[in-house]
């Protein structure tokens, strides 16, 4: 049996309430220019929970705040704030001069207010959702100094050598996890077969379980830093293994999946609150490959 790395697993910086809606007017600023529908009121109510949960925080009240308000309409706001804001620090030196990027974020502010409203099964009010987790994984490689091309099919394409594809696909049900791997091999397979054979280019995917994991968007109480790395942890590295065997070595070009996680958390031992972001690396090559080898440099430059 080929042997394969383990998946290298990470924590991004954690964002507060006062963090994001602090950066919140920057991103506004820079969203504005593409002048998507439903901006500012999406916007205003984002940063009205914000401040609630900011000036809750300060007070010492967050949890009387979470049982008098809904919950998980706060940590709503939270979570897109949080990924609106990191999708601008990735992305701003891009301008409404690229037109794909602006049809991109025209799609960002359609669709239901609330995640919880999502219902992949009997409607396409998820696009909006799916744009943003695309453009959150755009934003990640374009700060690790990729050079990102919005101008293709694939969600993402990194035009350098090799040329790297990027499909990018949010799972719902633990019922269609294999569907949905299924669907992205063969997008990355029709991104294959329309470029240059004598191209080198390589294949991603990018999988969201953060609906899967945690639905209702929930806050995760946890102690302290270590006590939410090790349950984030727990979490990708699980997902990882029980499903590796729907990517493992499927075809010669894709090199591996990027597991994410995004939750709201709360260290009861600090009383912080934040936006986590776990990453879970997992090859499809054999160790010391040349895939492997730049699937590996791909996680170190992406941390």
């Amino acid at each position: 049996m080929t042997a394969f790395e383990p998946s290298a697993v990470w924590t991004a910086k954690r964002r507060s309430f006062r963090n994001i809606y602090d950066e919140l007017k920057e991103t506004v600023d820079w969203l504005g220019q593409f002048k998507p529908n439903h901006l500012t009121t999406r916007i205003d109510k984002y940063k009205k929970n914000l401040l609630l949960l900011a000036d809750a925080h300060d007070a010492g009240k967050v949890t009387e705040l979470l049982e008098s308000r809904n919950e998980e309409i706060l940590m709503n706001s939270f979570l897109e704030a949080s990924s609106l804001n990191l999708i601008y620090r990735g992305l701003r030196s891009f301008d409404k001069s690229d037109a794909a990027l602006r049809q991109k974020i025209k799609v960002l502010f359609g669709g239901p207010e609330h995640s919880n409203d999502e219902n992949p099964a009997t409607s396409n009010n998820n696009s909006a959702r799916n744009m943003s987790f695309e453009l959150v994984i755009a934003a990640r490689f374009a700060a690790a100094g990729y050079p990102i091309d919005f101008g293709t099919d694939a969600d993402l394409f990194i035009n350098d050598t090799p040329q790297v594809f990027v499909e990018s696909k949010r799972i719902y049900s633990s019922k269609r996890i294999k569907e949905r791997i299924d669907e992205a091999f063969a997008q990355l397979q029709r991104r294959y077969a329309a470029v240059d054979p004598k191209m080198q280019k390589r294949g991603l995917i990018a999988i969201s379980i953060s609906k899967l994991i945690n639905p209702r968007q929930k806050l995760l109480s946890t102690r302290n830093v270590d006590h939410l790395r090790a349950v984030l942890n727990k979490q990708v590295e699980r997902f990882i293994r029980e499903h590796e065997r729907y990517w493992a070595e499927r075809d010669e070009n894709t090199v591996g999946v990027i597991v994410h996680f995004h939750v709201p958390a709360e260290l009861t031992d600090e009383n912080e609150y934040f936006t986590c972001r776990e990453i879970g690396l997992n090859n499809t090559k054999p160790i010391d490959s040349p895939e492997d080898r730049y699937f590996t440099e791909v996680g170190r430059r992406l941390q």
